[in-house]
């Protein structure tokens, strides 16, 4: 099994920390956002993926039932690469915080949560992971999903 799922579904000390901080679970939803628009349609039965994904995370408890306002704010963003570069913004403003490798993960069992991995999803995850200043810690992870990417 891949390290970051096993990440995800650990429990207890292993668990993935709980995000508190409002501005680490709009970068959450930021990241997400990035991934499901990165192909230029985020359809609505995709943002209610996302949605569900979100509001259903155990790092993301503290703000249950906040997801569909946030990724309804991003989705006009989410498809355009002038918005993207806006997404990408906020989450250089939280790169390094200690909880910026959480928030990669995230967005990394949102695009999993699909009908599977594409190439484009798996470069924003990558450029994702770059922006949070977490490529580096998360390359054996990185290297793991590649593997999970499927011919389009």
């Amino acid at each position: 099994m891949l390290g970051f799922l096993q990440k995800m579904r650990a429990g207890g000390e292993n668990a993935l920390s709980q995000l508190k901080d409002k501005n680490l679970f709009r970068g959450a939803a930021a990241a997400c956002a990035i991934v499901g628009g990165i192909d230029n349609d985020w359809d609505d039965q995709e943002q209610e993926e996302t949605y569900t994904a979100l509001d259903s995370h155990t790092a993301l408890q503290a703000f249950k039932g906040q997801a569909a306002a946030v990724i309804d704010e991003f989705a006009p963003l989410a498809v355009k690469f002038g918005g993207r570069k806006q997404l990408f913004g906020m989450l250089e403003k939280i790169a390094g915080h200690e909880q910026a490798e959480t928030i990669a993960y995230i967005a990394i069992d949102v695009a999993m949560a699909s009908d599977g991995l594409s190439q484009k999803e798996y470069d924003a995850i990558v450029k994702i992971a770059k922006a949070l200043g977490v490529h580096s810690s998360m390359a054996s992870d990185l290297a793991d999903l590649a593997e999970e990417i499927e011919d389009e």
